[in-house]
C-alpha cells in the first residue's frame, strides 16, 4: 500500500458542541499535490479536479449531506489512447 501525501481537510465538530443552530455549506477542493497523491493511489492517468461540497444540517441528530465531484483522465484498455471522464456521486 502506497502512503499517501494527502492532507486532510478537516472541519472541526465544535459548531456541534457549541449547538448548531443554522445550516452550514462546506466546499472541500484537493490541491495540485493531492491531485496528484490520489491519480498515484488510485492507478488514474491524472485527477484534473475533486471537489466536495457538504451541507451539515442539525436537528436532533446532525445530517451531513454532500456531493463529491470528479474530472479524471485514464487509459482506454482497448485503443490505450487516454479519455477524460466526469464523476458526480451523492
Amino acid at each position: 500500500m502506497v502512503k499517501s501525501e494527502i492532507c486532510e481537510k478537516k472541519i472541526t465538530v465544535d459548531v456541534v458542541v457549541a449547538g448548531l443552530k443554522e445550516i452550514q455549506k462546506y466546499c472541500l477542493e484537493a490541491s495540485e499535490k493531492e491531485l496528484t497523491a490520489l491519480a498515484k493511489r488510485f492507478e488514474v492517468e491524472k485527477i484534473h479536479s475533486l471537489k466536495a461540497v457538504l451541507t451539515i444540517i442539525p436537528d436532533e441528530i446532525v445530517r451531513i449531506q454532500g456531493k463529491l465531484q470528479a474530472l479524471t483522465q485514464r487509459e482506454c484498455v482497448i485503443s490505450l489512447e487516454n479519455f477524460d471522464e466526469e464523476m458526480c456521486e451523492e
